[in-house]
């Protein structure tokens, strides 16, 4: 059986859920290949390929995109269809799309087989696990896959051969599966608690298995950096972790990336990832306010934590990744400034902002619909450069956007910070500090996060990117100019802080 898998996006990083599915489907005969939206480059594939299955996999974000080169597809062929992904995992009405035959809940590395094995039989896949059908909704859930040493290496030709990704010196790994933690902005905590009962949900590889893996992937593309994309790589300092940082050292003694908790971080874990070659650590602070930070997003880390964190890695010139969410519901700008206060003191080498976008299935994303806090509620999949939440007016929504822009030079150069708080964020600049803050989040990104070699083809890349970040902030700023209040709030609901605390448990 031949299946076409298709992603959004392939920028810097792997589409390893896919290649993880790809290798695991041609040990078993198949047949497997990618596409990319992004690429326009989907209906010239299935020309070329004349797939048995299309396999999209999607996070929110990509839901739109999805549905649209879906419906172009179906208009021209009938070819069975199924989604994975985060977004179906915790939106299950989403199998009631139109050209959307089945969906795939969960980790699909044995419920892929079996939907292709039963298709390739002219057999119905109703009732397989993980699975939900427009006429079989019965979701029965399997066992998470324990043993990640048993599966096959992800595929990389997957995508080195499709895209432009075997060019560029990083490469990315998974080293583990499962965050235990419960932040109540992302789908992990939700997910966590769909699959209790089916096995233990935080799984890690061997260092062997790890080691192996990487040895044989440099001997055939050129490697200068690795990346490991785990959703937290460590929990505590021990045997495991002192195995890697020998093993890491000798055998590849490369520069890598990897996602760290402040809160369990000591002076140990710093100095066994020093001695392995650890160049840069993402560690989150979220939100400088702490009934923000703690009870709204359940992060459960203290300022001193995070501080201390950022030092020690500091002392072992470990470089830094520091992101924040601007935008929690029902905050207001003094909130955001506490956060760039608290960068202010960790120095992070790049300090990073986000706008907060309420997913479907996080208890924050449930909170937000069920209390009628969304502007538009049929396309708030984090498409929107601006917050989709009518909590606020007009000229926060905008200072918002401009901390997203211009945060990171407050943080970087603190000198600027009143001029960039008190006026510089109220201003409609047309989409310039969009441009600038994309400029120097970039150079601060290659020089002390990644540090690869670029090559043209990363230069025409920069530009592409540069070009549609520059389209999308003239389409917001023009949005602006039209009128001072284009978004207008459909509901001021009369809530505060105060009840989304009290109640975000109930989420």
């Amino acid at each position: 059986m031949k299946i076409l898998f298709i992603v959004n996006i392939v920028s810097y990083s792997e589409p390893m859920g896919v290649m993880q599915l790809s290798s695991i489907l041609k040990k078993h005969g198949h047949d497997c290949f990618l596409a990319v939206i992004e690429n326009k480059d989907v209906l010239k594939k299935i020309e070329i390929v004349k797939p048995d299955i299309i396999a999209f996999s999607i996070m929110s974000v990509d839901v739109n995109k999805m549905i649209a080169i879906n419906q172009i597809i179906r208009k021209k062929y009938n070819i069975f269809t199924i989604v994975g992904g985060a977004h179906p995992t915790f939106d299950h009405s989403f199998i009631n799309t139109p050209g959307v035959d089945a969906i795939c809940v969960g980790e699909g590395d044995e419920a892929i087989v079996e939907v292709v094995n039963r298709i390739e039989n002219n057999n119905s896949v109703d009732g397989i696990k993980n699975i939900i059908t427009k006429t079989y909704n019965n979701l029965k859930l399997r066992d998470l896959y324990q043993d990640l040493d048993n599966l096959p290496y992800i595929d990389r030709k997957l995508a080195y051969e499709h895209t432009e990704l075997s060019k560029i010196p990083l490469r990315s790994i998974y080293t583990s599966r499962g965050c235990p933690f419960n932040c109540t902005y992302c789908f992990n905590n939700k997910y966590k608690v769909a699959f209790k009962g089916h096995g233990s949900y935080r799984r890690r590889r061997s260092v062997d298995s790890i080691i192996e893996e990487l040895v044989n992937l440099i001997a055939q593309y050129k490697t200068e950096f690795i990346r490991i994309s785990d959703d937290v790589f460590l929990l505590k300092t021990d045997q495991w972790l002192e195995d890697f940082s020998q093993k890491w050292k000798k055998y590849m003694n490369l520069p890598f990336y990897c996602l760290l908790r402040p809160e369990l971080i000591d002076y140990e874990m710093i100095s066994l990832l020093k001695n392995a070659g650890c160049n840069s650590v993402h560690l989150a602070i979220e939100s400088g306010n702490d009934i923000i930070r703690n009870k709204v997003m359940k992060r459960k880390v203290t300022k001193q934590q995070i501080i201390k964190a950022h030092e020690l890695c500091h002392k072992f010139n470990i470089r830094t990744l520091t992101p924040g969410i601007i935008g929690m519901p029902l905050t207001k700008m003094e909130h955001e400034f506490e956060t760039i206060d608290l960068m202010i003191k960790c120095k992070p080498s790049l300090p990073g902002f986000s706008i907060f976008m309420p997913f479907p299935g996080t208890s924050l994303g449930n909170y937000c619909v069920e209390n009628n806090l969304l502007i538009n509620s049929q396309d708030w999949y984090g498409t929107s450069d601006t917050s989709n939440l009518n909590c606020f007016d007009t000229k926060q929504i905008l200072a918002q956007k401009n901390l997203r822009d211009l945060g990171p030079i407050a943080v970087k150069f603190s000198f600027f910070k009143n001029l960039i708080l008190k006026y510089l964020i109220r201003i409609n600049s047309r989409g310039l500090f969009s441009i600038i803050g994309f400029l120097s989040s970039m150079y601060l990104f290659d020089k002390h996060i990644i540090q690869i070699k670029k090559t043209k083809n990363d230069y025409f890349s920069f530009i592409k990117k540069l070009k549609k970040f520059y389209s999308q902030s003239k389409k917001t700023a023009k949005e602006y100019s039209k009128d001072e209040n284009i978004i207008i709030p459909e509901k001021q609901l009369k809530k505060d802080l105060n009840d989304l605390v009290s109640n975000i448990n109930n989420y």
